[in-house]
């Protein structure tokens, strides 16, 4: 892969596009950064692709500094919902819910019997004119396709007559749920212990939700799903370096304050990034330095040569 890459540097190319890039491997034992370091030597640009899978958690591949790493995402929105106690707390979560539901001061409640939110029997007895929002623990029995676990969930609360439900889950699988037909919210652990450890001091626990809310997200467009990958990203993105280097931009630094969106997060807008803002340009010595900050190598003998360092 080295060879090849450093082939397409003697050839004089301007852009190396690596869509490869499945495991994570140690920096001095990575073919593409050390071949991409040369390339930026000669300044030239190569994408390579940040994962090659999702919506689970993984270690990011393609992460040396001197890379444009791509992920992917279909939008620059995350789609919220907002809880709030009845004690003023705010927790904002997840939320696929398409209508504006009002609830507003309702009833809250977390019971170990009802938790699983997926028996239909069990929540019928559980429920009662002065509960109306329950609290579900994430779907178990469906390690598979959390998403079908969702679903199952929900049409046992539509099915026993709740208002809404909170759904607990740090799984990102959960997000691959296409269909949200009831009212609720997907919280991770750490805001579940609040909302529990609320519920559990308070004699008449209350909430409020609001749905269709969206904030702005730092993550190149895929055309698919929210939650599903585009094998072809990498290239997109190849496009348009190419089409901006075609411009042979000139770009000058105006001392303004800069932002996440600015130093290269968010979602890739060409005709945005033909006047940039601000630019570091950065060069070879700039990343060697950095490497020996992070006690990659012996920096006594410094060297631009990444196999050696």
């Amino acid at each position: 892969m080295i060879a090849g890459m450093d082939q397409a540097v003697a050839d004089g190319v301007d852009i190396i596009s690596m869509s490869s890039g499945s495991t994570h491997v140690p920096l001095h034992r990575d073919n593409i950064a050390i071949g991409a370091f040369g390339a930026m030597m000669k300044g030239i640009l190569v994408t390579g692709s940040a994962g090659n899978r999702g919506p689970d958690f993984g270690t990011l591949v393609n992460g040396a500094p001197w890379i444009m790493t791509v992920g992917s995402a279909s939008t620059e929105r995350t789609f919220a919902g907002t809880l709030t106690l009845g004690n003023g707390q705010k927790l904002r979560g997840w939320s696929l819910f398409p209508l504006r539901a009002i609830i507003k001061d309702t009833t809250l409640t977390y019971n170990k019997t009802i938790c699983s939110c997926n028996s239909t029997e069990l929540l019928s007895n559980a429920l009662a004119p002065f509960i109306q929002v329950v609290v579900c623990d994430g779907p178990k029995d469906f390690s598979s396709d959390l998403a079908i676990g969702f679903s199952f969930q929900m049409n046992s609360l539509t099915d026993t007559g709740f208002l809404a439900a909170i759904y607990i889950s740090s799984d990102p699988r959960a997000l691959t749920s296409k269909s949200f037909h009831s009212p609720g919210v997907v919280i991770g652990r750490k805001e579940s212990t609040q909302v529990k450890d609320y519920i559990s001091k308070t004699e008449h626990p209350t909430v409020s939700i609001h749905f269709q809310e969206t904030y702005e997200d730092v993550t190149a467009p895929t055309p698919k799903h929210p939650v599903e990958a585009h094998p072809w990203l990498v290239p997109h993105v190849s496009g348009i370096a190419a089409m901006l280097k075609s411009k042979r931009i000139t770009v000058a630094t105006t001392n303004e304050p800069t932002t996440p969106y600015g130093i290269g997060s968010g979602l890739i807008d060409p005709n945005r990034a033909l006047d940039p803002g601000l630019i570091y340009d950065a060069t070879p010595q700039d990343y060697v330095n950095l490497l020996c900050s992070k006690n990659h190598h012996n920096c006594s003998n410094p060297s631009d040569d990444l196999e050696k360092i």
